[in-house]
C-alpha cells in the first residue's frame, strides 16, 4: 500500500516561478495543458519525501485522488510567498477543480505577484493589472 502522507499544493499559472525568480535543479515547472497532470516539489520535500534521490522526475505523488508525474524539483530556499505557509508541491492552477475538492471554488483566493521592470515607475506598472470579481 502507498504511503499517505498530507502534502501542502500550491497551485500556480505557467509563469509564477518564472516572475519570482524560482529556478528548478533538476526538471521542469508543469504548464497548463500537459497531457498528463504534473507537479513540481520543492528542494525541502524532495529532500524530506525523497532524500534527494535525482531519479525523483517521473516519480508520483497522489493528491485528492489524483496522481501527478513530478517534472520538477525548485532551487532550495523558496516554498512560497506568504510567510508561515510553506508549499510543498507546485501544480498548475488549471487543476484547482481536481485538487481541492472540498472546498467550493468561491472560497478560493488567487494572489497576482508581479515584477515591476526596472525603468517603470510604480503609478504606471500597477495600471495593467485588473482584478474581476463574480457576484
Amino acid at each position: 500500500m502507498p504511503e499517505t502522507s498530507p502534502v501542502d499544493i500550491g497551485l500556480i499559472s505557467d509563469n509564477y516561478l518564472d516572475v519570482l525568480g524560482v529556478r528548478t535543479i533538476l526538471g521542469r515547472v508543469p504548464r497548463s495543458g500537459e497531457p498528463t497532470p504534473a507537479a513540481t516539489i520543492t528542494y525541502g520535500y524532495w529532500e524530506s519525501r525523497f532524500g534527494r534521490d535525482p531519479r525523483v522526475l517521473g516519480s508520483t505523488v497522489g493528491i485528492n485522488g489524483t496522481v501527478f508525474s513530478i517534472v520538477g524539483v525548485t532551487a532550495p530556499g523558496f516554498s512560497g510567498d506568504l510567510v508561515g505557509k510553506a508549499v510543498n508541491v507546485w501544480i498548475p492552477l488549471a487543476m484547482q477543480s481536481v485538487v481541492m475538492l472540498d472546498r467550493p471554488q468561491h472560497h478560493s483566493a488567487i494572489r497576482l505577484p508581479w515584477r515591476r521592470a526596472g525603468h517603470a515607475r510604480i503609478a504606471s506598472a500597477d495600471t495593467g493589472s485588473h482584478v474581476a470579481e463574480d457576484g
